[in-house]
């Protein structure tokens, strides 16, 4: 980042006063806005100087970083906070579509299932199982399909059907 005198430097070195020492001084004329900190330091080291009188004066607030610099800094900073955006949208994108993916599998193989089960009888959970849009909502319409299959089978098959759709898909089931 190149460096660039201050307003304040610019008043202390127009005034006949001397605020600073002649090293510093003369170090503080050379800085033009075309040399960056590397190279005011190297300057300072062939003035005699040490290189942390550069720190001083900036620490003085007697340089600054040029505007331009601080505004490709500042637009390099932005562009990077867009980029980390972007990229946790689209993880949080990907994971939404492979969560809607899995529960789209879960219900396919809960309903090929029930219809197994109740041959000819899963009609009305057929229907329920259009509006299944979480896996909360897959977990009901399984309660449901269990419940119909106790009624017109038996609690063992309906805990069987329960634990291989559990098994099969890793859904936590109560």
């Amino acid at each position: 980042m190149r460096l660039q005198k201050t307003d304040l430097a610019r008043q202390m070195l127009g005034s006949p006063r001397r605020d600073l020492p002649a090293g510093h001084r003369m170090l503080l004329i050379t800085v033009d806005g075309r040399r960056d900190l590397r190279q005011l330091r190297e300057l300072a080291r062939n003035m005699g100087l040490d290189a942390s009188v550069v720190e001083d004066l900036y620490g003085r607030g007697l340089i600054a970083p040029m505007e331009a610099d601080l505004q490709a800094q500042q637009e390099a900073h932005r562009a990077a906070e867009r980029e980390r955006a972007h990229r946790e949208a689209l993880a949080r994108q990907q994971a939404a579509t492979q969560q809607a993916r899995q529960l789209a599998r879960a219900k396919l193989y809960a309903m090929d299932l029930v219809a197994r089960m109740l041959v000819g009888q899963d009609g009305e959970l057929r229907a329920l199982a259009r509006h299944i849009d979480s896996e909360d909502g897959l977990q009901l319409w399984i309660e449901a399909a269990a419940q119909q299959i106790r009624e017109r089978s038996s609690d063992e098959r309906a805990e069987r059907f329960k634990a291989r759709v559990q098994e099969e898909m890793g859904l936590a089931l109560a």
